[in-house]
């Protein structure tokens, strides 16, 4: 049996170990994760590890961290290699960036065993000293790198490094994410007051300038005039700085046609989200961000919900992949209007997108699937299924 020992500070949650708990429940690998004991998080300030009984077949280490919540700056508050060096381990999983103080503190006092990184920064930005020193280190000593997007692969690739990339998306839970029956449909519905007949338009995310939110807001005001959108409800569901701005705005619209929540628990977010008819991410790129993944995008397509998404980062090309959706030109709030308007008024193209995006999901991002790719990526057994 293969012995994997993982660092990541996004294990702290448990919806972040669900990747390596797939891994461990086949059986075939061992797996050891490092996760912090406390971290800050953007949404939750004080966010503590807790053992899950989903953590069953893995064993966990938290570990105190300094400048928790800063995932450049942070490292672990113990010495590495005496916890590590007696152990029999096959490789060494960093999710970390190749910049960060982390990596730089794991690569050196691990050296002995094969390293890998996990990269997911898709923009082409230097990092000032010390930081391109510690890049550098950590692309030298690195057996393989991980990149969740094919542009992420190429920013490592501009960024100088020369070895193994290999392609290795996020994934998503089929028992939490997956469509629901008529009856149980309806009573979400009922419990999140949208109406039980109407097409529901959803948005589940932070309410922030980037992730495009003016652009939705314009379209769902524009939609008030539209016949064929007539019976359209527009369902947000999230936290941030527009929050109230998107409360105003469902305040003078009509009367009914729109429901916002908070940001509601992730073990309760694949129902929300299967009441739903169609989700929109309407991310926008800036000079500092740009959307990495879109995990919502494999999550709502597992509810057989199909996702209208803009062509920021890497949505036009999960969408293309799971032939589960549409793309418009990102900023661009009349396009999303008339792909939101020709989507919600045409049943046929919804059920073909609902079929074709459920069964991919199902096929290539559960996270036993992904889980049976990483595992051959790093120990030579690549599945079939591999991109």
């Amino acid at each position: 049996m293969k012995h994997l020992l993982v660092f990541s500070h996004a294990a702290v949650l448990e919806v972040n170990r669900a990747l390596f708990q797939a891994m461990a429940q086949t059986g075939e690998t061992k797996v050891t994760m490092v996760v912090p004991e406390k971290w800050s998080g953007d949404l939750i300030s004080d966010l503590r590890f807790e053992h899950a009984a989903s953590d069953h077949g893995i064993t966990t280490i938290p570990l105190p961290v300094a400048f928790s919540g800063n995932g450049s700056l942070f490292f672990h508050r113990a010495r590495l290699a005496p916890l590590f060096e007696k152990l029999d381990i096959d490789h060494v999983f960093v999710d970390e960036e190749p910049w960060s103080v982390a990596a730089q503190q794991i690569y050196r006092s691990l050296k002995k065993f094969p390293l890998s990184i996990y990269t997911k920064q898709n923009l082409k930005k230097r990092v000032p000293p010390p930081f391109q020193m510690f890049q550098n280190h950590v692309f030298r000593k690195s057996a393989n790198a991980f990149a969740c997007s094919d542009e992420v692969k190429q920013v490592l690739e501009w960024k100088g490094y020369k070895g193994l990339t290999h392609y290795l998306p996020h994934s998503y839970d089929p028992r939490a994410f997956q469509p629901l029956s008529v009856a149980d449909r309806a009573a979400t519905r009922a419990k999140l007051g949208v109406p039980r007949d109407a097409t529901v338009v959803a948005y589940f995310g932070r309410l922030t300038q980037e992730k495009g939110i003016d652009d939705l807001l314009a379209a769902m005001k524009a939609a008030a005039s539209r016949p064929k959108m007539r019976n359209t409800h527009f369902l947000w569901v999230g936290n941030g700085p527009m929050f109230k701005e998107v409360e105003a705005a469902i305040g003078q619209g009509r009367p009914g046609s729109a429901t916002l929540l908070p940001a509601i628990a992730h073990n309760e977010v694949g129902r929300a989200l299967a009441a739903a008819d169609v989700l929109v991410l309407p991310s926008r790129t800036t000079p500092r961000w740009k959307e990495q993944f879109g995990r919502i995008i494999i999550e709502a397509l597992g509810c057989g919900v199909p996702v209208l998404g803009s062509d920021s980062g890497e949505i036009p090309n999960l969408i293309r992949q799971t032939l589960g959706g549409e793309i418009y030109a990102e900023q661009d709030a009349k396009a999303l209007l008339a792909k939101l308007e020709n989507l919600v008024s045409d049943a046929a193209l919804l059920a073909r997108y609902r079929e074709h995006g459920l069964a991919s999901v199902r096929e290539r991002f559960t996270h036993q699937a992904v889980a049976a790719l990483l595992r051959g990526k790093l120990f030579g057994q690549t599945p079939a299924s591999s991109r």
